[in-house]
């Protein structure tokens, strides 16, 4: 009798059907811009290498690097070096293993300081860039094999107790033809500073015999969770792989497996690869030897298995992005699904591409991220399905794994992240200066500015543009209305004082800027050159006596301790609406360009502010030679 199951199938293949469709974006499009929309964004790097490759390697042999990367350190290294002493061979049954690779844990530290000190960061995604040994970009990624990074589940679980538990340590695989992957704009993966990530970076070489000294470089995708611009949605992870039948299949076993699930088909039998990976064999739920690294014959081949991990069908979910690891010479990687007629739905499928000559070399691997996501069913089977094309006469070894992203609604930031980001917004960054605040002492102790030795004064109207986290905002030092604070805050904006700082103050008639000194996480302080420009200044009111200007929306005012009329040093202020209470108290020494960019980004401020998110500035340039688009409003 013919299985309902396989006559649903060739139906589905013949017809060319696919009931359920996803849309995928290329991997090698980056998404940087995007990211920068939701917070600033981090992109710490480590570079590994030389890897030095004298011959041709199979699959899984060659040099390869294992390293434990902690996210505080990557943040605060920026860029992080794994020499090539650090790099070892492997080949012929002893190469690293492609199964999770468990890092040594007890759940999260239990070190009081430790997790005082933990702050909250979003992973956005990873990039794998391949260099020659002068660290010149290489035009492909034609002598990399792959990247693994793993996590420690017992780590997330105890640090995020609230959401979907962790229960798959390995996060990603990168690979030929999928060197990048970033998530839907929206969506993340939040990691604690204190974090482990468990990286395996292997070279390849299957195409030429000619001497090679390359590197690797990873960049990392972090927004730090007290800098968000907009509220992200957490991700939780399934990271089910293929395996092939490769001892006895008895009847008892193979009834097992019907009896689990009667419509879907059997698991796949196959060979051991030659160049198996350490653990590649173990035994499955019905007493069979599988291995996950299989040979893949000449002519096409297709290869099924149930996903049997996680309980991944136990619930609805929607998946926002699914990365594939397959080796060359795969055509399609699907996601299938079943409905309790045995009918056959693609929910995904990765398209591959194989260049053959000179060796074999994968070109390009579908990746699905989506802010829409892709519905995934409760209660019905789902399976993984692989298709070659081997056009050799001779066999191949295959891998098959998927990362499958999804929802997770019922996260929620622990504690320990709230009161890091709290530390920040209820005070701002230590040194911020209220209108009412009294001055630092290292502020009652700079020099007073002096024309003769600081200036000279700037004879017209400057113009700076400001890059923040929310966009860009123009402004026009106006002399006339106050020629030393305009001169000094010229030159603090000229050499770039204020990278980093925050804005920490909104109320319904300012938004405040911090002084030059603090800085978000992740800036370097303030440098000894820059300390040495600041300088307090004496209040100048005598434009708002004069009626010329007073505190009117997009004013910039000046902060300082009101009994102390030399206080203004850095601190100012961008007004939001008229407050004649401050005039002739404050000095006025600048207004906003009132150009749309500038409008649409103070929005972004307030938009921002309402989200427990405070907005700051990137960086600063002068602008020459400007033509003033508004005038002075009397």
């Amino acid at each position: 009798m013919i299985n309902k199951r396989r006559l649903y199938n060739l139906i589905a293949l013949a017809l060319g059907a696919t009931i359920a469709t996803a849309t995928f974006a290329d991997a090698k499009k980056s998404n940087e811009k995007a990211i920068q929309s939701e917070g600033r964004t981090l992109t710490p790097c480590v570079t590994v290498g030389p890897f030095d490759l004298h011959r041709k390697y199979r699959s899984m042999e060659g040099p390869y690097a294992d390293a434990q990367l902690t996210i505080s350190e990557l943040v605060a290294n920026g860029n992080q070096c794994i020499p090539e002493a650090m790099v070892r061979f492997v080949e012929n049954g002893n190469q690293a293993s492609m199964t999770p690779q468990a890092i040594p844990s007890t759940g999260a530290s239990a070190d009081p300081q430790a997790k005082s000190q933990r702050e909250m960061y979003w992973l956005k995604g990873v990039r794998l860039d391949l260099l020659d040994e002068n660290d010149k970009l290489l035009p492909t990624a034609e002598f990399f094999c792959h990247l693994n990074i793993d996590v420690d589940t017992a780590f997330r679980n105890v640090a995020f107790p609230e959401g979907e538990r962790c229960v798959s340590t390995r996060l990603f695989t990168l690979t030929q033809g999928q060197t990048e992957i970033t998530f839907p704009q929206g969506y993340g993966v939040p990691v604690a500073s204190d974090e482990k990530l468990r990286c395996i970076f292997q070279a390849a070489n299957r195409t030429t015999y000619d001497h090679r000294r390359i590197k690797q470089r990873l960049t990392l995708y972090l927004i730090a969770d007290k800098q968000l611009l907009k509220p992200l949605t957490a991700l939780n992870w399934y990271t089910p792989f293929m395996a092939v039948v490769v001892d006895k299949n008895t009847q008892d076993a193979q009834s097992r497996e019907e009896m689990d699930c009667s419509m879907c088909a059997p698991t796949s039998r196959g060979v051991t690869a030659p160049n198996a990976v350490n653990n590649a064999v173990e035994s499955d739920v019905f007493g069979r030897k599988v291995s996950g690294h299989w040979v893949v014959p000449p002519g096409k081949s297709v290869w099924t298995e149930k996903i049997r991990d996680y309980n991944f069908e136990n619930k609805p979910r929607v998946a926002h992005l699914i990365w594939s690891h397959v080796h060359p010479l795969c055509t399609d990687f699907s996601l299938l699904r079943l409905d309790r007629n045995g009918k056959i739905e693609n929910a995904f499928t990765a398209t591959c591409r194989t260049k053959t000559s000179p060796g074999v070399q994968i070109q390009h691997i579908d990746l699905f991220s989506s802010t829409e996501g892709l519905q995934l069913d409760a209660n019905k089977p789902y399976e993984l399905q692989i298709k070659y094309n081997n056009p050799t006469n001779d066999g191949l070894d295959s891998m098959a794994t998927m990362g499958i992203f999804c929802e997770d609604n019922n996260f929620a930031r622990p504690q320990w992240a709230i009161a890091s980001a709290e530390s920040i917004r209820t005070c701002g960054v230590t040194g911020s200066c209220l209108l009412s605040e009294r001055p630092t002492v290292s502020q009652t102790t700079m020099p007073i500015f002096d024309l003769t030795e600081d200036g000279p004064a700037i004879a017209k109207p400057e113009k700076v543009k400001l890059k923040t986290t929310c966009g860009n905002l123009t402004l026009i030092l106006q002399p006339t209305w106050a020629p030393l604070a305009a001169t000094q805050m010229w030159r603090l904006f000229k050499n770039g004082c204020f990278d980093g700082t925050p804005f920490y103050r909104l109320d319904d008639y300012l938004i405040q800027l911090s002084v030059a000194e603090s800085k978000a996480t992740g800036y370097p302080a303030l440098s000894q050159a820059a300390q040495s420009l600041l300088r307090r200044i004496p209040v100048e009111i005598d434009a708002q006596k004069n009626h010329i200007v007073k505190h009117r929306p997009g004013v910039l005012s000046m902060a300082r301790e009101k009994d102390d009329p030399v206080g203004n040093v850095s601190s100012y202020s961008i007004m939001l609406r008229d407050w004649p209470e401050l005039d002739q108290q404050y000095t006025i020494f600048g207004e906003l360009c009132d150009d749309a960019e500038t409008k649409a980004t103070m929005e972004s401020f307030k938009t921002a502010w309402k989200a427990n998110v405070h907005p700051l500035i990137v960086s600063s340039e002068t602008v020459e030679d400007i033509s003033l688009s508004i005038s002075a409003k009397r």
